[in-house]
């Protein structure tokens, strides 16, 4: 356990931003709290160089996080973390970078750190999930 929580730190320090214009960067306490208290399974991906942090809801995967050293074909990678078929996928964060075929679903009520009809943008912010405290 101390060497998966030293790798993860390290990449943690290494990873690139989800979302340019909202994101976060070196979270890892904030992420291991999440990951240590919340029913939240983490899987290591494109070997050891990204994390997913995921959770099923129902037909759903929720992909709360996605921290990796450098892009990668997220597509590919994720039947490594589905153990059976899903209807959809959210983001815990903006995923653009990484499924630039998404889109918002709707809005968004959970989050305290969600920034909706900013004049600069044509769509709305959102602070990564496991980077919130």
């Amino acid at each position: 356990m101390p060497t998966a929580r030293a790798e993860l730190a390290a990449l943690c320090t290494e990873a690139i931003v989800n979302d340019a214009a909202f994101g976060a960067r070196d979270y890892y306490s904030t992420l291991l709290w999440h990951l240590t208290y919340r029913a939240i399974d983490a899987y290591w991906l494109d070997d050891g160089n990204a994390v997913a942090a995921v959770e099923r809801d129902g037909d759903t995967l929720v992909l709360h996080d996605l921290i990796a050293r450098r892009p990668f074909d997220l597509a590919a990678a994720l039947p490594a973390v589905i153990d059976a078929p899903v209807a959809r996928i959210e983001f815990g964060f903006r995923p653009h970078r990484w499924w630039p075929d998404a889109y918002e679903a709707g809005e968004y009520d959970g989050s305290p750190l969600f920034v909706r009809n900013l004049p600069m943008l044509d769509t709305s912010l959102r602070f990564p999930d496991l980077a919130q405290t």
